[in-house]
C-alpha cells in the first residue's frame, strides 16, 4: 500500500469515504460489542488517537507490539493473550479487512462454538491458507510451508 502508508497507518486509509478500521468498528458496534482490545505496532499513536477520537464511548485496551517489524500477527495475538482474561468469547479480526457488518452478524449468530470466516484462495493472495472438508478446517498452511505450486493438482505440479 506504499506510498500511502509511508505517513498513514493502513487501517486509517479511506476506502469509499470510510476508513478501514472505522468500517470494522462500525460493524463491531452494530453488533453490540462495546469492549475491544487492539494490538498496535506501526504508527501506534495514529491508531490509538483515531479510535479514541472517533469512538469515545467504546472501551479500548491497547497492547503494543514493540517488535512489530520483526514479528507477525501470531506474536501480536500472543501478547494480547498474555494481558487479557481468556474466560469469555473472543472475536479476532485482522485490521485490514473490509466486510459488511451483516457478515459479522452472521458469524456471531452461528450455532457453532468455534467459527472462522475464510475466503476462497485466489492467485496473488498471501498469508496463511486453510484446507476445509465438510465445513471443518482440516489443516493450516502458513506461508513458509507453501511451495509455489502447492495448490495445483498433483498431476500438474512440476
Amino acid at each position: 500500500m506504499r506510498p500511502l502508508t509511508d505517513t498513514t497507518h493502513k487501517t486509517i486509509l479511506s476506502v469509499a469515504g470510510k476508513t478501514i478500521i472505522g468500517r470494522i468498528m462500525d460493524g463491531i458496534t452494530e453488533n453490540g460489542i462495546r469492549e475491544t482490545a487492539v494490538v498496535t505496532g506501526y504508527r501506534a499513536e495514529q491508531v490509538t488517537n483515531y479510535l479514541r477520537a472517533e469512538y469515545p464511548d467504546h472501551e479500548f485496551r491497547f497492547i503494543h507490539n514493540a517488535r512489530y517489524q520483526d514479528t507477525n500477527n501470531i506474536h501480536s495475538l500472543a501478547l494480547a493473550f498474555e494481558q487479557l482474561p481468556l474466560d469469555d468469547d473472543i472475536l479476532l479480526i485482522e485490521p485490514d479487512l473490509i466486510f459488511e457488518p451483516a457478515v459479522l452478524t452472521r458469524l456471531l449468530r452461528s450455532p457453532h462454538c468455534d467459527v472462522a470466516l475464510v475466503d476462497h484462495y485466489r492467485t496473488g493472495m498471501d498469508g496463511t491458507v486453510v484446507s476445509i472438508s465438510n465445513g471443518v478446517v482440516t489443516s493450516v498452511i502458513p506461508p513458509h510451508l507453501q511451495q509455489q505450486d502447492f495448490l495445483l493438482p498433483k498431476s500438474t505440479r512440476r
